[in-house]
């Protein structure tokens, strides 16, 4: 009897060694994969902090100011005046993104309008050029309009 428990833990310890010997192997395969997988998720997670970072600080840009050069013929009274007014029609563009605002909008603002200055008549605006970024610049002539 006894010796039929010996060869039966025997047998129980050769199966053992041979399964560990077996498994062992796939238990190491797996156990690099999990290591190169943690490696790859970290490459990756650092790679997405930057291109985040980099996306934060690449925003869309918008107008921040709105600076009106106005061309007159005559005193600068009336030049401050036709300023003032251009500057209140085109302030609602600051803020907007300058990616999504059309040049064509601000011409159709600004180009041909007709402007009533406080008893020295009315002044028609010719658009020469439009500069849109963060700060635009709008370059305009003013001439007096004959009734």
């Amino acid at each position: 009897m006894k010796r039929y428990l010996a060869f039966l833990f025997t047998g129980i310890l050769i199966g053992s060694i041979a399964v560990n010997i077996y498994l062992g192997r796939q238990i190491d395969s797996i156990y690099w994969e999990k290591e190169e997988l943690r490696v790859r998720l970290f490459e990756t997670g650092e790679r997405l902090k930057k291109l985040e970072d980099q996306l934060a600080s690449h925003k869309n840009p918008i107008i921040r100011e709105v600076q009106v050069d106005l061309e007159v013929e005559k005193n600068s009274f009336i030049q401050l005046s036709l300023r003032q007014e251009l500057t209140r029609i085109t302030g609602d563009l600051v803020g907007e993104e300058i990616d999504t605002l059309s040049p064509y909008l601000i011409q159709r603002l600004v180009d041909g309008r007709q402007i009533q200055v406080e008893d020295n008549g009315s002044y028609r605006i010719d658009l020469n050029w439009i500069i849109l970024g963060e700060t635009t610049i709008i370059h305009a002539t003013a001439e007096p309009v004959e009734d």
